[in-house]
C-alpha cells in the first residue's frame, strides 16, 4: 500500500472548503498518485487562496502580472542543475505544492456549467499531474495535453464527478 500525506490549507474566505470537498480532494489526489505507482511515501500540499495572493505568486514565479487558476511548485525543481535530491535522508518523497485561486475556480465552474466541487477537484488533479511530471502545451493536438485530459477525466469519474453540462 502506498502511503501518502496530503495537507490541505484553506487560506481564503471566498468559499470556505466543506468537509465533503476536503474528502473528495483527498480521495481524488490519492487516486491520482496511485495511478503512478510510486514506491515512496508521498507528500504534497494543496492551498486555496484569494485572487490577490494568486496574482502575487504568478507575478513572482512566472513573471505574469495576472492571477491564474492553479499553480504547481515541483519540489524537485529545487534540486538545482545537478538534478539530484538526496532522498536517502528522507522518510518520504515530497512532490511539491499546489495553489488554487478559489474565486477563479468558482468562476470557471459557472462558465463550464458544473459544480464548484468538480472544478476544485479538477484543478487539484491537474496540479498533481504536473507534480508527477506531466506537462502540456496550449493546442488541442498536443499529446501531453490530451494525456492529461484523459487522466483527469479518469480520476474525476472514479470519484463520482463525471463531466456534465457543456
Amino acid at each position: 500500500m502506498i502511503r501518502q500525506r496530503i495537507a490541505i490549507f484553506d487560506e481564503q474566505n471566498f468559499h470556505p472548503l466543506s468537509r465533503q470537498e476536503r474528502s473528495l480532494l483527498r480521495q481524488a489526489l490519492r487516486y491520482t498518485i496511485r495511478m503512478e505507482k510510486p514506491k515512496d511515501f508521498v507528500e504534497l500540499t494543496l492551498s486555496f487562496v484569494d485572487l490577490a495572493e494568486m496574482l502575487q505568486l504568478n507575478q513572482e514565479y512566472r513573471g505574469i502580472p495576472a492571477p491564474t487558476d492553479v499553480l504547481s511548485f515541483v519540489f524537485e525543481d529545487l534540486a538545482g542543475e545537478s538534478g539530484f535530491l538526496h532522498y536517502a535522508d528522507l522518510t518520504h518523497r515530497p512532490l511539491g505544492d499546489i495553489v488554487i485561486a478559489m474565486p477563479a475556480a468558482i468562476q470557471q465552474a459557472y462558465t463550464y456549467g458544473h459544480s464548484v466541487q468538480r472544478e476544485i477537484v479538477f484543478l487539484a488533479v491537474h496540479g498533481t499531474l504536473h507534480l508527477l511530471g506531466y506537462d502540456h502545451g496550449d493546442t488541442e493536438d498536443d499529446e501531453g495535453l490530451n494525456r492529461m485530459i484523459e487522466l483527469q477525466e479518469k480520476v474525476l469519474n472514479a470519484v463520482g464527478l463525471p463531466r456534465t453540462g457543456i
